[in-house]
């Protein structure tokens, strides 16, 4: 398949949304050093996995990045 269907894009924005929200609370100092890993680990695998879905369609990029 070279393409996402909306509910999948969503899914996707939805996965995004979720690591700027991992990153907004490591940056409140609020979190132990093991939830700061465990977030930072849900960004890592987060990032690996767009890398590979963008690589199958690269033409959502646009798409979900872009609005």
């Amino acid at each position: 398949m070279n393409y996402l269907n909306a509910k999948e894009r969503n899914a996707v924005c939805s996965l995004l949304l979720s690591v700027g929200v991992a990153e907004d609370i490591i940056k409140n100092k609020h979190t132990t050093k093991e939830e700061s890993r465990r977030l930072k680990k849900l960004q890592e695998w987060s990032e690996k996995y767009m890398v590979e879905l963008f690589k199958r369609v690269p033409t959502e990029h646009d798409r979900i990045c872009q609005g």
